[in-house]
């Protein structure tokens, strides 16, 4: 299969001090001889990020209410063009530079779908989210040891094991995300696509990313790392 056009869809919600970063980043990003396509599909920010999309002219906009990042994911795949999709987050976390790890599998015809994962590079983690989370002990635990368990479930259930379930940098070819038909709205559509994946027998491959965690402070909002 030929590949011409890279659909990159960022989900946004309430992130006003990396939105503009990420953007840019995104834009200035050369992917091969491809053609690129830039989606942000907005939940219903309310602190200016809005605002700030509005200046990229080069990107394509839309504007939810009271969506769940399922939904924002959701709505960018029904309004894209490419072959290649690519999740990418508007938390300036990831590094653009990994889209071309991503999408490369699934260009030359070995994948038709990547997960970027940061426990592959990362052996451990445990000064990064010590440093997201800090005196919340809790947190710590769950974000530590909830990506694990989900993992060992799938294996249980699926006979399939995913270092890094919870990556919000993920490719797809188009044909096989879509071909899904996927209902959840929220942080629970991670869980959907990788159930009907396996299902479908469809491999998933796992490489490699950088990763930079922001703390709480700087507007951490997911409680699983």
């Amino acid at each position: 299969k030929k590949y011409f056009t890279v659909s990159i869809i960022v989900p946004c919600l309430n992130e006003s001090r990396t939105i503009k970063k990420v953007l840019k980043n995104i834009s200035n990003f050369k992917l091969h001889e491809l053609n690129k396509e830039i989606i942000i599909v907005d939940g219903g920010s309310n602190d200016g990020s809005q605002k700030i999309i509005k200046k990229f002219k080069n990107t394509k906009f839309y504007q939810l209410q009271n969506a769940g990042r399922g939904e924002c994911f959701k709505y960018g795949i029904k309004k894209s063009k490419g072959d290649l999709l690519v999740f990418f987050p508007s938390d300036n976390e990831y590094f653009t530079k990994d889209i071309e790890t991503l999408i490369n599998p699934i260009i030359y015809n070995k994948a038709k779908v990547v997960f970027g994962s940061r426990m592959i590079k990362w052996v451990n983690l445990n000064k990064e989210i010590s440093l997201i989370y800090k005196n919340n002990y809790l947190g710590y635990l769950i974000s530590k040891y909830g990506g694990l368990l989900i993992s060992i479930l799938k294996l249980m259930l699926f006979n399939r094991f995913i270092s890094d379930p919870f990556t919000t940098l993920k490719a797809y070819d188009s044909d096989a995300i879509k071909s899904l038909n996927l209902e959840s709205t929220g942080v629970d559509l991670e869980i959907e696509i990788f159930t009907k994946l396996s299902r479908k027998k469809i491999y998933i491959m796992e490489v490699p990313v950088d990763y930079n965690p922001r703390s709480k402070k700087q507007g951490k909002k997911t409680t699983l790392s």
